[in-house]
């Protein structure tokens, strides 16, 4: 059905329905996030009139239009700042925490009505790595999706990655394009990985 109607009408109703209820306000989020993701021009298409490419933009968009609040936690101050940038050039709201523990913590003090939806953290932290994170979200949240973005890519971190409650798997060096799609997957409860964590040895 989403396919029979203009771009802008998609994204109009699904800023509605997270609670966007001022039609100026909807308007102008809709404009801003057509333009995040360089579909401004074709609003007043019909989705089914897109390109793969641009319907793979516009599932972006629909993940970006009621600014998704993710956790970012990594012990690496620069990794933590890219990502943060990188995040919310996207206009994702983003919260950093520099270890597993503070980044439990901070998913228990978040408040009941504007939880954080997903988790991008690195693998390797000490004290509590990036997989006992997954473990526990798995285990105590599952609403709340995890995407492991790392330096490592070699298939068996990457099963490790799957089998201990992450959804997705990325690779640091990923552009920010793949990053933002691998968040709109997982976001969507949908898996995301690399392909090159498959190809390394």
């Amino acid at each position: 059905a989403w396919r029979l109607h203009r771009v802008e009408e998609v994204l109009d109703t699904l800023a509605s329905l997270s609670g966007l209820d001022d039609k100026a306000a909807r308007r102008a989020r809709v404009a801003e996030v057509l333009e995040l993701v360089g579909l401004q021009e074709v609003g007043h298409r019909k989705v089914k009139k897109l390109s793969g490419g641009m319907v793979r933009r516009l599932g972006v968009a629909q993940a970006l239009i009621h600014e998704p609040k993710v956790l970012v936690v990594d012990d690496n101050a620069t990794s933590r700042d890219i990502l943060q940038d990188m995040l919310e050039s996207f206009s994702f709201e983003v919260t950093v925490a520099a270890s597993g523990p503070e980044g439990i913590t901070e998913l228990e003090s978040a408040k009941e009505d504007k939880p954080f939806e997903l988790v991008v953290m690195d693998w390797k932290m000490p004290g509590m790595d990036g997989i006992a994170v997954a473990e526990q979200l798995a285990a105590e949240a599952p609403t709340v999706r995890s995407l492991i973005v790392t330096t490592f890519g070699r298939s068996g971190y990457l099963r490790r990655a799957l089998e201990g409650g992450a959804s997705g798997y990325l690779l640091k060096d990923a552009p920010a394009e793949e990053l933002a799609e691998a968040v709109r997957r997982v976001h969507q409860g949908l898996r995301a990985v690399a392909v090159t964590a498959f190809m390394s040895p």
